[in-house]
């Protein structure tokens, strides 16, 4: 169950873009100017990321400040005169900051905040692997805890930084700075917050303060399970701990040790909260295998029909379609599209794919093609029939001309180890190829 991470620019860009076409459907003048308000604290944010991050200058952050200024202007207009031509020039904005902050080649940040250093080994394996990522900048950042005072209140500070293992970079508390850096990636291993009788994290890295800063707030549990035989009602009983705890609430992921263990955190979680949670649970609790192999520290291996596949078991239906007569391999390219592009382009951009899958055609027996429609494109149904319709067809075209895959059923980390290259919308999947050093060329449904 390899899970999926949305990096801190994709969420960003997310944000921008779902709020524009929100408001193209809201009526409410307070409601659209909560939106604008929230259009311009996550351009902000987005220029922040790229500033401490890349550096100042960079054409990104000056169309974040073009893009600012028309959301102000918008919200001038609100209950008092049309603003739809300013809205075409937002959407057309965020597509260019897309594009920029794509070429940008911004690696993947993964912040790390243990306390406690009798607990390191139980991350150490996922540090390695976040450092042996090219594309992955580690920071190790040990925070301070404190004993309990019996009146609840904060005690005695201990910090432990100095005690890591020699030959480990760390990174003082007081200079990372989570409102400058909104690493893409969290990893604690404290989720009690006030809970604990005897001793807290400070509360700034409490996970509910943490989440504020990241899109992937992930727990690495420190405790062992008793887990031989039936877990008995003292286990049972002492789970309420370190694991129906409020910190649970606010991660996005729960790392455990093994399947096993697995199922008691999602049995107990789910007993304890309601069994309407169950499919929350069991999407949000993982194993630590599962964990590192997320950082895309996965070396491609040649395998003995001539694909990659970095490690992971090919469908054999795809192997059809990337071969040659001879035997040799096909060059991939991963196209992807999504909801967003085809409702903003409409026509332009039902004619562009056209267009493409024909160039596909033409070159056939040389390219393989693995096209990744976005986990939304069925919304197309309610929002635009006509569109939809006119997608289906494409989409049926394409899987009968034999060109490639069309992959709606399967994790991107596959389609992004062994494609080659990347051809389509501006996209997290296309970050991911550009994170493994692979050409990405973004479509533009105008040309």
């Amino acid at each position: 169950m390899e899970a999926k991470y949305m990096g801190t620019l994709e969420h960003f860009m997310s944000v921008l873009t779902n709020n524009i076409n929100t408001i193209e459907e809201m009526h409410d003048g307070s409601d659209i100017l909560h939106l604008l308000e929230e259009e311009q604290e996550y351009a902000i944010k987005l220029g922040t990321v790229i500033e401490s991050r890349i550096g100042e200058g960079t054409d990104a952050v000056k169309k974040l400040e073009e893009l600012c200024e028309v959301v102000y202007h918008i919200g001038e207009k609100v209950g008092r005169s049309d603003y739809d031509e300013e809205l075409d020039t937002l959407k057309a904005l965020i597509k260019e900051v897309e594009e920029l902050c794509i070429g940008l080649h911004m690696h993947r940040e993964v912040a790390i905040f243990p306390y406690r250093m009798k607990y390191w080994d139980g991350i150490k394996d996922l540090w390695k692997s976040a450092c042996d990522d090219e594309y992955t900048d580690v920071f190790l950042i040990p925070v301070p805890y404190y004993d309990k005072n019996p009146d609840g209140e904060l005690g005695e500070c201990h910090y432990e930084g100095l005690s890591v293992d020699c030959g480990v970079d760390i990174n003082d508390y007081n200079e990372y700075k989570l409102d400058e850096r909104y690493p893409d990636v969290i990893i604690i291993q404290n989720v009690q917050e006030n809970t604990n009788y005897a001793l807290s994290v400070h509360p700034d890295y409490y996970a509910e303060n943490l989440k504020k800063y990241t899109p992937n707030l992930i727990y690495v549990s420190p405790y062992d399970v008793n887990i031989s035989g039936n877990v008995d009602e003292r286990s049972l009983y002492n789970l309420r701990y370190y694991v129906t705890v409020p910190g649970m609430v606010y991660v996005d992921r729960i790392i455990v040790k093994n399947q096993e263990i697995r199922n008691i955190y999602i049995n107990a979680l789910t007993d304890f909260i309601g069994e309407e949670t169950r499919q929350i649970w069991d999407k949000k609790v993982d194993t630590a295998i599962s964990m590192q192999q997320s950082f895309g520290g996965v070396t491609d291996v040649s395998t003995e029909d001539g694909i990659s596949d970095a490690g992971i078991i090919l469908p054999e239906e795809w192997k059809a379609y990337m071969l040659k007569d001879d035997g040799s391999r096909k060059k991939i390219i991963l196209f992807a599209t999504t909801i967003s592009t085809v409702l903003n382009n409409r026509e332009e951009m039902i004619d562009k794919m056209r267009r493409v899958f024909a160039t596909f055609v033409e070159n056939k027996d040389n390219i393989a093609v693995i096209w990744k429609p976005d986990d939304n494109i069925g919304k197309l149904e309610e929002y635009e029939p006509k569109l939809w319709k006119e997608y289906k067809d494409i989409a049926e075209e394409f899987k009968r001309c034999g060109i490639g895959v069309y992959d709606d059923l399967y994790d991107d980390s596959m389609a992004v180890n062994i494609a080659d290259a990347y051809y389509g919308d501006p996209c997290v999947t296309a970050t991911g190829l550009r994170r493994r050093g692979k050409p990405v060329m973004i479509m533009n449904a105008e040309v």
